[in-house]
């Protein structure tokens, strides 16, 4: 991996835990990778497109929690950080629809659906804004595992 990552060490890791760790998972083609960032209209970071080309996404959840979400997961997800932090979609205190999160994020902040809602502080997750951080799986207990695009 490009970016500090040592793939073939986090394949040993898995294999570590269990034997069988990667066997769930999909590598996904260059051209599934080039849709993506078309239909995000962003970039993924070198060292994932390489982990998900390499050993890809699965559709289970891992024996230790877990997993990677599948290429049109990813792409229909896009904006799910910023209704997860700001909890713009609340059911019954929706102040955003899904459609201006999606839009507001590939927009890198630029069409604001809500500008007194949607601040540059309430967007700021800890230096990082909000539509630059893309989920691309889920830790098990909770927590998003995301890459910066």
């Amino acid at each position: 991996m490009k970016e500090g990552v040592d793939l073939d060490e986090v394949i040993s890791t898995g294999l570590k835990i269990d034997q069988d760790y990667w066997k769930s998972f999909t590598p996904v083609s260059q051209n599934e990778i080039d849709g993506i960032e078309k239909s995000i209209e962003a970039k993924l970071p070198l060292d994932f497109k390489e982990f998900y080309s390499q050993v890809g996404w699965n559709g289970e959840v891992l024996s230790g929690g877990g997993g990677i979400l599948s290429p049109e997961r990813m792409v229909a997800e896009c904006s799910q950080n910023i209704s997860f932090v700001t909890g713009s979609l609340l059911q019954g205190n929706e102040w955003a629809s899904e459609e201006e999160h999606e839009i507001f994020w590939k927009s890198n902040g630029k069409l604001n659906p809500n500008p007194e809602k949607f601040t540059d502080a309430v967007m700021n997750f800890y230096g990082v804004p909000l539509w630059h951080l893309l989920s691309v799986g889920f830790d098990g207990i909770g927590s998003a595992i995301n890459v910066y695009c």
